[in-house]
């Protein structure tokens, strides 16, 4: 199963899951994140005499709880091991405290947000202990507003992407004495400057437990529903995966645009909600509108089914996903301009011309 990637961002307020985990720039041609069209005047890739010298910087976990159990750990509704299960975490998963009574701690992970027996955490900055004990994959979490990704590590060498504040990158190397740090890319490696991230670690996010038919009300119907704009609903029902995958983005609709950003809750953008959601179900797919959509296999615009993603051109490139969810209907991340104008929306199918339609389910 794909890890969710969860990264708490230092200063920044926020988890990059992994909870933040998390979240490639795209890369060559391809490198604006989420379509980013256009022109960014300045880059940060610059190099002092003090990176060479110091240790990294490392992110912070403080007000944080991390999962510490063989299996998985279950989150309930409340502070009682009788009560509803709404979640769980696995080894390694993380979320941040928001209170701690009676040998209970209470937790917001992703989408859950409940109460979890005190003996199975660990807190703190004790999570970093335990990350680097487990030999959790590390990641580089980027503290520039923009960072150059460098093909080599000299300041010389060939851009490969430009990341924003808050994305993150597998660390593949990162010697003490260089003031360069090697990161996984999609096809391949690039170098970033050590004076510009931070080391944190690769955590999961909680995984919802659904509510059962018991749990529904009498006569209650069990569908998936949320506001797209005004007081108008949008419900997605369906037996296909496809249809599985739109129902679960339309529960985030109302939840804000984030430039760069990845999280379903906090904030993302096109792509960066694209990839969450189908991450969801065990999808691995890029933080890049452009290369979402070499992703997949290429379907008719006119043959779409729920699930299925549609991009858009904006000077000449690939600049905007969208999810198709049914009834003329797509979900995506529009812009900063708060919800409905903005946000995680709904829109008609033809609010602009798709360029391409791709299925990503085989």
């Amino acid at each position: 199963m794909i890890r969710k990637k969860i990264q708490a961002a230092a200063g920044a307020g926020m988890i990059a899951f992994g909870i933040w985990m998390e979240s490639a720039a795209a890369q060559g041609e391809q490198f604006a994140s989420a379509g980013v069209g256009r022109a960014i005047e300045k880059y940060v890739d610059r190099v002092s005499d003090s990176s060479r010298k110091s240790q990294p910087a490392y992110v912070s976990y403080e007000g944080y709880a991390a999962a510490r159990v063989t299996s998985h750990l279950n989150i309930r509704s409340q502070p009682s091991s009788g009560s509803r299960i709404v979640g769980e975490l696995r080894d390694g998963g993380i979320g941040r405290v928001t209170d701690r009574k009676d040998g209970w701690t209470k937790i917001r992970s992703g989408t859950v947000e409940g109460y979890v027996n005190d003996k199975y955490l660990i807190y703190d900055e004790d999570i970093s202990a335990y990350a680097e004990k487990k030999k959790y994959p590390r990641t580089a979490v980027v503290t520039a507003e923009v960072l150059k990704v460098r093909k080599e590590p000299d300041l010389k060498s060939d851009v490969l992407a430009v990341a924003e504040k808050g994305t993150s990158y597998e660390i593949m190397d990162s010697r003490e004495e260089d003031c360069w740090t090697k990161v996984k890319l999609q096809d391949g490696k690039g170098y970033v400057s050590k004076e510009h991230i931070k080391v944190g670690y690769d955590f999961d996010e909680a995984r919802p437990i659904e509510k059962t038919e018991e749990d529904v009300s009498s006569g209650e119907k069990k569908t998936r529903t949320s506001k797209a704009s005004g007081e108008q609903k949008v419900s997605v029902s369906g037996k296909t995966l496809g249809s599985q995958i739109a129902a679960y983005a339309v529960k985030y609709v109302g939840n804000p645009y984030v430039y760069g950003g990845s999280s379903l809750t906090r904030g993302a953008d096109c792509s960066g909600f694209v990839m969450r959601v189908y991450e969801h179900f065990g999808y691995h797919l890029s933080h890049s509108s452009a290369a979402q959509a070499g992703e997949g296999r290429e379907v008719a615009v006119s043959s779409i089914q729920p699930g299925d993603l549609l991009f858009y051109r904006s000077g000449g490139r690939i600049s905007h996903v969208t999810m198709y969810i049914g009834n003329g209907k797509v979900v995506h991340a529009s812009n900063s301009a708060p919800y409905p104008k903005g946000g995680i929306k709904i829109s008609s199918v033809s609010y602009r011309t798709p360029c391409r339609a791709v299925r990503i389910i085989k």
